[in-house]
């Protein structure tokens, strides 16, 4: 397993990353507008200005471009994609203030529970290093995913039992939250580990030892696994769904895609009408 990273709107792989988010974020027909605009406007394919329920108001264009895209690829072919940004301290703030905002993480349907979302994480993490941030914050949507140990996240808000909404009025820091239901933060602190390359290499050699087994598995079973000198594709036994914030009952040590956002989430009719 390979990682590359760019700005959103300049990566090579930007058309297979979009792709790869919008097959896990806009999969059901209520969320598919909202989703595949935010996605299409990170990327720089459409314009405008998607609405930021945190601070309630729409989220300005000069925050867009800032935007960046981890690609994880096996084999060739793009598994995974992680958007985020890093945002520096305030002016005359300190270092420690600065942060990483980790929006949208994705693993493809056929490559789910084999370690590639994990590694991507690393390699995010490993970034915010290299930047400078002091702590790696997700926007999630409950995924189970982000509550595992080997992350080492911490939850700081959550949704309330009733309304599902989250209070964000005593946060400090500019996050942008483009959904408004059962939305999760958690953090990760970001030490100077974190920008070693080993770890990442660890994380996505593991994964793609675990791929490689499955798919000698499913070719001896005749499912469909690597073949003939093509591109190595993992079997649809590790096929499975993407969780919403409710579905916290399945074990935390699995490794589904779209671990971060695309939970419950409603769009303003301002911003679907856009």
């Amino acid at each position: 397993m390979e990682f590359s990273e760019d700005d959103c709107r300049g990566h090579p792989r930007r058309e297979e990353a979009v792709a790869l988010l919008l097959q896990r974020f806009a999969y059901k027909a209520k969320l598919a507008a909202h989703n595949t605009s935010l996605v299409n406007r990170l990327f720089g394919l459409t314009a405008g200005e998607p609405w930021c329920h945190r601070a309630s108001r729409p989220f300005g264009k000069p925050h867009l471009p800032a935007y960046r895209v981890i690609v994880g690829t096996y084999g060739g072919e793009c598994v995974s994609a992680a958007c985020f940004r890093h945002v520096p301290p305030p002016r005359r703030g300190s270092a420690s203030q600065a942060f990483t905002e980790l929006l949208l993480l994705a693993v493809g349907n056929d490559h789910e529970r084999l370690g590639f979302a994990t590694a991507t994480v690393s390699a995010v993490k490993r970034s915010c290093a290299l930047a400078g941030s002091a702590e790696l914050v997700v926007v999630s949507n409950g995924h189970h995913f982000w509550r595992r140990d080997q992350l080492a996240f911490e939850l700081t808000h959550e949704p309330t039992a009733g309304g599902n909404t989250t209070d964000f009025s005593k946060l400090s820091k500019e996050i942008f939250v483009p959904w408004s239901h059962g939305i999760s933060l958690l953090r990760c602190a970001i030490t100077a580990e974190h920008a070693a390359a080993a770890p990442v290499e660890q994380a996505a050699a593991a994964a793609a030892a675990m791929a490689a087994q499955l798919n000698a598995a499913t070719a001896a079973l005749g499912g469909g696994g690597a073949g003939g000198g093509g591109t190595p594709r993992v079997g649809s036994a590790c096929r499975g769904r993407l969780l919403d914030a409710k579905a916290f009952s399945r074990k935390a040590g699995d490794d589904d895609g779209g671990g971060g956002g695309g939970g419950r989430m409603r769009a303003p009719r301002s911003l679907a009408e856009r």
